[in-house]
């Protein structure tokens, strides 16, 4: 269960975002240090994909990633699924643990092919028009589509941490 309880509200200008506690959540994971283009975002997905398909035999939901970016023309972004304990899963998947902490959270519904600009949305607009201190330099994306949904109107939330949690 990705949502836990809305601590509060923020608004910035009309819209208002819940501050949102969640976790902990365990992910077994990929991650890789891309160029920040579409292309190659698809291809850290798709060998991720590859890889669940392969290793799991099956591709559960939801699918997080976590882009962490410094600035630069690169960042990186790890990909995974929530596991309910690490101890299931095959051996040479790389984990991850999410801490119980609070979040903003950000939604995007619309095409697939859409979310690339509402993610930089995010990070030139919205993010930096916060009133609390948050980390603009992690994004969390939580989606919920079945891999073959991926063409058709989707609903991600996006989660950046407050900075007195770092994660």
């Amino acid at each position: 269960m990705i949502k836990q309880s809305v601590e509060r509200t923020i608004e910035v200008g009309d819209d208002a975002y819940p501050i949102q506690m969640f976790g902990p959540i365990d992910l077994i994971t990929i991650h890789r240090v891309i160029p920040n283009d579409l292309m190659a975002i698809q291809s850290v997905w798709q060998e991720w994909l590859e890889q669940t398909v392969h290793r799991l035999k099956s591709i559960p939901t939801p699918h997080f990633s976590i882009s962490h970016f410094d600035g630069s023309d690169h960042y990186g972004l790890t990909v995974g699924c929530e596991v309910s304990t690490f101890e299931t899963i095959p051996d040479g998947l790389p984990r991850l643990h999410l801490p119980r902490r609070s979040y903003v959270e950000f939604t995007y519904h619309g095409p697939a092919e859409g979310l690339m600009e509402k993610q930089n949305d995010l990070l030139t607009n919205r993010i930096p028009a916060l009133d609390i201190p948050v980390n603009a330099q992690q994004l969390i994306g939580v989606y919920t589509m079945e891999q073959d949904q991926i063409t058709e109107d989707i609903t991600t939330n996006f989660y950046v941490p407050l900075v007195d949690q770092p994660l």
